[in-house]
């Protein structure tokens, strides 16, 4: 059975370029591989010939021959990285697969939290946290080697980290790179480990670190400490800290944004007449006017008493709830100045109607009754 041509296996002229081949084999690669395409019978046979021909066109060495001879002289070609890399099939189109860079490698974020009260809100701090974070070794300056001696390049890769071997599956024949086993990837070998991090170039380690508090920060706010994360490898950089900000609850004010609240209780008289009282803020005492008639649950403001907005240091404002405060009992001479304040405002209190008068009207009124 004649095999159909390459190039129009892959839908590209024979003067195609590589990079023209390569961006072909990709398309149909994905567009006809098996696990894509469950439902079709042929499309394995198919991926199995775009392979099969992307062996042999993406290779100079075996396209030559192909171009010169045909089929029948790639019977002698060499193996071809099906992707020009060191890539499988599944790795290019679905993930998967180690990671085979031996470049620089940044360390990782950490996170503290720490809680702080209003009054820290209002005029900053300085706070001091401690973190557990992964540092280079101090005592092998992060070789991983113990000191006097020097790591190794690892036979096994010959120093390169990677290893690379030829796998024959149905989709034909795959040459695939892994990291060294003996080295973990790293190129180099360790005879004598350092006994502080046995090899692993960095050790965890507790630190206390200072953390600048700025007045007005906002609850779940995190502050980046550049750098203060773990420590990077091979030339990378340094993770960052990031310190979450909780806010403490206060036993007397709450935050709204840059503004506060309080609730402070007035007695009747006070609601009714009117009054001036002095009050706690976050930074002293002040004095607030009570209009008279003030109603419970009025809110009333006291400008600039609030907190600094972080951005512009502008302070908001207090403000705070008017609440009524009962007496916990009545002494008699304050009970019949009420029943006269109720007969006066025109309200009945059953409890009372039958009881004796308390006013000189009431008792002329219910005299001339029982003349009557």
């Amino acid at each position: 059975m004649n095999k159909p041509d390459y190039y129009e296996v892959l839908g590209v002229d024979r003067t195609a370029s590589q990079e023209e081949i390569k961006a072909a084999f990709r398309k149909l690669a994905r567009q006809y591989h098996p696990d894509v395409n469950k439902e079709d019978p042929d499309a394995e046979e198919r991926f199995k010939l775009i392979n099969e021909a992307y062996q042999v066109l993406s290779d100079p060495e075996s396209r030559a021959l192909y171009d010169r001879f045909g089929h029948a002289g790639t019977q002698s070609a060499p193996s071809a990285d099906p992707f020009g890399m060191a890539e499988n099939l599944f790795q290019m189109f679905f993930g998967g697969g180690a990671t085979l860079t031996r470049g620089p490698i940044d360390g990782a974020d950490r996170r503290a939290d720490i809680e702080i009260s209003l009054e820290e809100v209002l005029h900053g701090a300085t706070r001091t946290v401690v973190v557990e974070r992964l540092r280079l070794c101090a005592r092998c300056k992060g070789t991983g080697a113990e000191p006097g001696t020097t790591p190794e390049r690892c036979p096994d890769c010959a120093g390169s980290g990677r290893v690379r071997f030829t796998q024959t599956t149905i989709l034909g024949t795959v040459t695939r790179v892994m990291p060294c086993e003996r080295c973990r990837g790293e190129g180099e070998i360790l005879r004598t480990p350092c006994r502080e991090c046995r090899g692993e170039r960095l050790a965890r380690q507790r630190d206390t670190l200072t953390v600048p508090i700025p007045a007005g920060v906002e609850d779940e706010t995190a502050i980046l400490l550049r750098g203060e994360g773990d420590s990077g490898l091979r030339g990378g950089r340094d993770g960052d800290l990031y310190v979450v900000v909780h806010l403490a609850p206060h036993p007397r004010f709450k935050r709204r944004g840059d503004d506060l609240a309080t609730q402070i209780n007035l007695t009747y008289p006070q609601l009714a007449l009117g009054d001036e009282v002095d009050i706690e803020t976050l930074d002293g005492k002040v004095s607030l006017q009570i209009p008279e008639l003030t109603e419970p649950y009025t809110e009333l403001i006291v400008p600039g008493r609030g907190l600094p907005n972080a951005r512009t240091g502008k302070r908001g404002d207090l403000y705070v709830r008017i609440g009524l405060k009962m007496p916990k009992h009545l002494t008699d001479a304050q009970r019949n100045l009420l029943r006269q304040y109720a007969e006066l405002s025109g309200v009945r209190l059953k409890k009372y109607a039958d009881a004796e008068p308390t006013s000189f009207f009431e008792k002329v009124k219910r005299s001339i009754k029982r003349e009557d």
